[in-house]
């Protein structure tokens, strides 16, 4: 079961690391946060919030749920997944998107209507962000719109290897 770092309503900000110990010591095995922007509150960056968790926890996943691919430069992105996994190690679990909301775009001055199609950018940032001497890499969910409606689905031909601790089933429910 999985809990989430941040608030997805107004609130203050939580304090990552002693929320992270909580959760963890409350028995949750897995700890989320999402990427969003301009919806009228505070949430913290996934990538910055996840690294916190890491430092303050041991033995749980921590994932994204979920990064909005098109919103960052194929560099950039794949630099903060690689900085991310320094810290995370086999831990880390990225959820990504093509987005979810036209606020998330609009507050970076981007086109909502022009979105990509999922498994093309994702798995170029994936690739690049992959440690080429690591045994294992981030694992790779996807969420792509299908009708206006989220659907999960794993990304296949990104050579990004199983997670250790993969369990039989749908896998994680990004959040966004």
């Amino acid at each position: 079961m999985g809990a989430t770092l941040a608030h997805l309503t107004p609130g203050p900000p939580i304090a990552v690391a002693e929320w992270a110990k909580r959760l963890v010591g409350n028995g949750f095995e897995s700890l989320w946060t999402p990427q969003v922007i301009g919806r009228g509150f505070f949430v913290p960056d996934p990538f910055v919030t996840l690294a916190v968790a890491a430092t303050a926890t041991e033995g749980v996943e921590l994932g994204t749920a979920t990064v909005q691919v098109p919103l960052h430069h194929p560099a950039e992105l794949a630099h903060r997944i690689r900085s991310l996994r320094s810290v995370c190690g086999d831990r880390l679990t990225l959820g990504v998107s093509p987005g979810s909301t036209d606020l998330d775009y609009a507050h970076l001055d981007r086109d909502y209507t022009a979105l990509p199609d999922l498994p093309r950018e994702p798995a170029a940032a994936a690739e690049s962000a992959r440690p080429r001497a690591a045994p294992t890499a981030p694992r790779l969910v996807g969420h792509q719109r299908r009708a206006g409606r989220p659907r999960v689905r794993r990304l296949a031909g990104v050579g990004v290897p199983p997670h250790p601790r993969a369990r039989p089933g749908p896998g994680p429910v990004p959040v966004s």
